[in-house]
């Protein structure tokens, strides 16, 4: 189950990688994720780092397309391994966004 994870941590090398990011269902869309990789970007340009990246379920489509307008783009996938406590299926994906501009990630979405 983990190893998609784990190869695609290997290609993340060199970034600010993000973990995990969560928000209660309760919580979402006050803008409390986009307050988080906010926070992520600010550590990563403190940090030195060129990109902030992290994994997510492709078939979150609404997550991607939020994540892609904020700045991230998806430059590697792996299927994910069948799991009886694993909701999603298809394939975990790396996003990355480049720090270049000193801009803050923007947009309203499910953070």
């Amino acid at each position: 189950m983990l190893r998609p994870m784990i190869e695609l941590n290997a290609e993340a090398t060199g970034t600010f990688y993000i973990n995990a990011l969560a928000v209660f269902p309760e919580y979402r869309h006050a803008g409390f994720g986009r307050r988080l990789i906010a926070l992520a970007v600010q550590g990563a340009r403190e940090a030195g780092m060129a990109a902030v990246s992290l994994t997510t379920f492709e078939d979150d489509r609404r997550l991607v397309s939020y994540y892609r307008k904020i700045g991230f783009a998806a430059v590697a996938s792996r299927p994910l391994q069948p799991h009886a406590r694993l909701q999603a299926k298809g394939n975990v994906i790396l996003m990355k966004m480049p720090i270049d501009d000193g801009a803050a990630p923007s947009g309203s979405g499910p953070g």
